[in-house]
C-alpha cells in the first residue's frame, strides 16, 4: 500500500513539474519592457542607414492605406536622431521619380496621417489588400533600406479617410 502511495506521489510530482516547468525555463513575454519609440501598430518599423557620415533616421509604423490596391497613401513617422537635416527619398517599383520628405535635425515628421503634413501617394501600384509591398527609403550618404510595408484598407476607424481620393467615374 505504501509503495502505491509513494508511486502516485512520484507520478504526480513528475506531472506537475512537466506541466509547469516551462514557467521556470521560458521568459514571460509580458515581463519584457520595450522603449516606447519601438512599439508599432499595424505597420512596420526600422531605420534608414547609419554610417560614419550619417545618423540613422527611424521609420515608425509604416503602412499603406488603399481602397483597391492601385493607389495607396503612405502613412508613417520619420524621426531624425542626427544633428543634420536630411531629406528622405521614397521609391517603389513603377515610380517615375522618388518622393521626398525633409526631416530637420532632431525632429519628427508625420506623413499621411490626415492632417496638414505631407502626403505621399503611390500611384499605379499592384498591391493586394492585406499583402506586403516593397518600398525603398534612403537619405544622403546612406545605402538605404527596403521595407515590406503592409497594405491595408480604410476599414478600421483609425484609418478612415486616409486612403487616396478616387476620381469620379473610376
Amino acid at each position: 500500500m505504501r509503495s502505491r502511495v509513494l508511486a502516485s506521489a512520484v507520478v504526480a510530482s513528475g506531472l506537475l513539474l512537466g506541466l509547469t516547468g516551462c514557467n521556470f525555463l521560458t521568459e514571460q513575454a509580458t515581463a519584457t519592457q520595450f522603449p516606447a519609440d519601438t512599439i508599432v501598430s499595424d505597420g512596420i518599423s526600422g531605420e534608414i542607414g547609419e554610417n560614419e557620415e550619417s545618423v540613422a533616421v527611424l521609420v515608425r509604423n509604416a503602412l499603406l492605406i488603399s481602397e483597391d490596391g492601385t493607389d495607396a497613401n503612405l502613412v508613417t513617422t520619420f524621426v531624425n536622431r542626427g544633428e543634420d537635416d536630411v531629406t528622405i527619398e521614397i521609391s517603389w517599383e513603377g515610380a517615375t521619380e522618388p518622393q521626398r520628405v525633409p526631416v530637420a535635425a532632431g525632429e519628427t515628421v508625420d506623413v499621411g496621417h490626415g492632417g496638414d503634413e505631407q502626403t505621399i501617394t503611390l500611384t499605379g501600384i499592384d498591391a493586394e489588400l492585406g499583402s506586403l509591398f516593397e518600398v525603398f527609403m534612403t537619405h544622403q550618404g546612406v545605402t538605404g533600406e527596403e521595407f515590406l510595408v503592409p497594405v491595408l484598407d480604410g476599414g478600421l476607424p483609425e484609418y478612415e479617410g486616409l486612403a487616396p481620393a478616387t476620381t469620379a467615374g473610376e
